[in-house]
């Protein structure tokens, strides 16, 4: 295997993909492309990316890289140009005018995001792949995130004929949430998103074990405490004590369960 002209087909599915949603980019702009190691990555920093041997045909992995390395190019081009318009509204206020301009600040990285862009670019790569590319969209990946799951399902219902491509990937992740993780996808940019329906999230490992332990453990310690309050040898001051450690414990399992529940509404 040639893995420079293997380098070299990834780079032109990126630029192909990127003119094909209108977003310009120069092969300048494009991550080091490497063939090899046992998982696929994406250094945004380093500007770096991998894909294994037994994944260079794999439009799932290929995609999803498409589609972080576009939106991570699409957040270097938002940064700049808040940076242009924060200096150009200070040296418009320091020269005394009052300029209405309210630019878009840089923000934290957003994993659950990034992932919907992930599964975003599958479905762009698959628009442009010709049979020439020999890539397999079928084949199921390895690598799993436990963010992917919900991200997914938000991009795979998301109708890529009813938006800008363009101006999606340009998004900032605060608005990405707000109009395309729901249940009714705003498309319409140019007015502001409905309220969002209630829904649930999808139960993680960790709050499912906490919804194990805690509600057992709240049970259990309740009964136990009042059996030894009723049936047991305490008295006066010790059994002052009991009881308001049993309040105390009581409260406290309550307080924690009631939080573990209130994290599976999603607004």
């Amino acid at each position: 295997m040639n893995k420079e002209k293997e380098e070299e087909r990834i780079k032109k599915l990126i630029l192909r993909t990127a003119e094909n949603i209108g977003i310009k980019i120069s092969e300048l702009e494009l991550p080091e492309i490497t063939i090899g190691g046992e998982e696929p990555f994406y250094d945004v920093l380093g500007n770096k990316a991998g894909i294994p041997e037994s994944d260079i045909y794999s439009g799932r992995v290929i995609g999803e890289y498409v589609g972080h390395i576009l939106r991570a190019i699409a957040n270097e081009r938002r940064i700049r140009e808040y940076q242009r318009i924060n200096f150009s509204s200070r040296l418009l206020k320091y020269l005394g005018f009052k300029p209405e301009i309210t630019p878009t600040k840089p923000e934290k990285r957003d994993i659950e995001v990034d992932e919907f862009f992930g599964y975003l670019g599958r479905k762009l790569l698959e628009n442009v792949a010709t049979s020439e590319d020999n890539l397999d969209f079928n084949q199921r990946t390895k690598y799993k995130l436990k963010q992917q799951h919900s991200s997914y399902k938000y991009a795979k219902s998301l109708d890529s004929n009813k938006i800008n491509l363009e101006e999606l990937y340009l998004m900032s992740n605060q608005e990405v949430r707000h109009r395309f993780f729901r249940v009714n996808p705003q498309y319409d940019l140019s007015e502001e998103p409905e309220p969002a329906k209630t829904t649930r999230r999808n139960k993680t490992l960790e709050q499912k074990v906490g919804l194990i332990i805690l509600l057992p453990a709240t049970i259990i310690l309740t009964l136990f405490l009042i059996a030894k309050n009723i049936t047991g040898y305490v008295i006066g001051t010790d059994y002052q004590q009991t009881s308001w450690l049993s309040i105390i414990f009581i409260a406290l399992l309550i307080f924690l369960l009631y939080k573990n529940l209130k994290t599976h509404l999603n607004t």
